[in-house]
């Protein structure tokens, strides 16, 4: 009894298997998250520093952000800070990914727009840039 594999050459055999892999692709590859998808969920920030000083613990007692997860074109974030006179705010808006620029525009409710550096790394992110004419660096970890 002959199979078909008996008369395929050893050659196109080889020839064939080595191309395998050309023609085929891995899971992790199709499924590899966007820094969008990345950034969902809520982060404690862990420093939060102006100007070079930090305030975390000192002025600001607490600070988490929340990015969710885009609807109808829309992602929103909410941002909260407790400050150590007893006195808090919750920023709310809508925030945009440039992940070529790597950058994070903040548009909060009847406010201006934030625009931030970004460094994702696993479950740390750290986020650059200027508010209120001083440089922000603000370190997080994902909760």
């Amino acid at each position: 009894m002959n199979f078909a594999f008996s008369k395929i050459s050893p050659i196109v055999l080889l020839f064939a298997l080595a191309l395998s892999p050309v023609f085929t692709s891995c899971e992790k590859d199709k499924d590899k998250p966007t820094v969008t998808k990345s950034l969902v969920g809520e982060w404690e920030i862990e420093t939060f520093m102006l100007d070079g000083v930090d305030y975390k613990g000192t002025v600001v007692v607490e600070s988490q952000i929340e990015f969710k997860a885009e609807k109808d074109g829309d992602a929103d974030f909410k941002w909260f800070i407790s400050y150590s006179d007893g006195d808090s705010e919750t920023i709310r808006g809508e925030y945009e990914v440039d992940e070529n620029d790597k950058v994070i525009e903040l548009h909060p409710t009847g406010g201006n727009t934030l625009e931030l550096e970004f460094d994702l790394d696993g479950d740390e992110l750290e986020l650059t840039g200027i508010l209120d004419g001083q440089d922000l660096e603000l370190v997080a970890e994902k909760e």
